[in-house]
């Protein structure tokens, strides 16, 4: 509260208005078998990080095919994979349609990656959205630029993704029976993979003890398996056999992301004796020609 009092004050020196009412959107995904598997992290880590700055931002989950409810809302942001894409702009349709007079910011994957087929929104966030979401409420109604892009959050700064904010035991994922739910604990790829959408080859990683605490919260919400959706769980081996204690402490089952030139048997072996039911690695092709290229 002290924080919003202070950000209320501020914005009515500055831009002579109070805080903009928010709304962020996950757009259904009808492209899926099942489109409540795994949950919107993406928006939750905003909405979380503007709660951080004393916003009170609204999360629409729209998966499954619900119907937008009613909205008031200054800055709606939606969140969109391509294939999303098209569900993207049939929402920013529907609020048009309804007169709605917010301002409609489209970030995620699709914008990030195609910026220049997201102008129908009135800003397109490139890049990871924490700063640039928290910009544009701290200045709306500022005008922006078309393509907004800021520096990304230093992970200290960020909370736990607000997974409070949706129904997220509606979300159906199981590892080896336990019900389970996803978790990041990193961000950006060393790699180059021709297959792959990551634009970030600087590599930041959550400290064990970040992760470890952000465990006990999702073992609070009644998981007892994880899905680590990293580019690669595996890139410090220090970091890994540290979480992987807890991890077998606590009787945890998960799954992650590996690079099968990084990987040893070493890890296998704690990865295995500490819950890890299942690994994932990308392929790009098995041609050596081809890798060539």
């Amino acid at each position: 509260h002290t924080i919003r009092s202070s950000v209320e004050k501020w914005r009515l020196v500055e831009y002579g208005g109070p805080m903009p009412k928010i709304t962020l959107i996950n757009p259904p995904s009808p492209f899926l078998i099942d489109q409540r598997v795994f949950p919107p992290l993406g928006i939750c880590y905003i909405s979380a990080y503007l709660k951080k700055y004393g916003y009170e931002p609204k999360i629409v989950d729209l998966a499954g095919g619900k119907k937008l409810p009613e909205i008031d809302a200054d800055i709606i942001g939606v969140s969109s994979t391509t294939p999303q894409y098209i569900e993207s702009l049939k929402i920013l349709g529907e609020v048009r349609g309804r007169g709605i007079d917010a301002l409609m910011v489209i970030g995620g994957p699709h914008a990030t990656c195609t910026p220049d087929t997201s102008k129908d929104f009135d800003i397109s966030v490139i890049g990871e959205g924490e700063n640039a979401m928290l910009d544009i409420a701290m200045q709306y109604p500022t005008t922006f630029p078309r393509f907004f892009k800021k520096p990304p959050p230093n992970l200290y700064m960020l909370p736990f993704p607000d997974r409070k904010a949706i129904n997220i035991h509606t979300y159906k994922y199981f590892i080896d029976n336990e019900q389970a739910t996803t978790m990041i604990t990193s961000r950006g790829c060393p790699y180059n993979c021709a297959f792959c959408s990551s634009i970030y080859n600087r590599v930041r990683l959550h400290s064990a003890e970040y992760v470890i605490n952000e465990i006990k919260e999702i073992q609070r919400l009644g998981f007892s398996g994880i899905m680590f959706f990293d580019d690669i769980f595996i890139l410090n081996k220090t970091r890994l056999f540290k979480i992987c204690e807890y991890l077998k402490s606590q009787s945890i089952v998960w799954r992650c992301f590996i690079r099968a030139n990084i990987v040893s048997e070493e890890i296998i072996k704690v990865m295995a004796h500490s819950g890890c039911k299942e690994v994932g690695i990308g392929v790009e092709t098995g041609s050596q020609k081809i890798l060539d290229i």
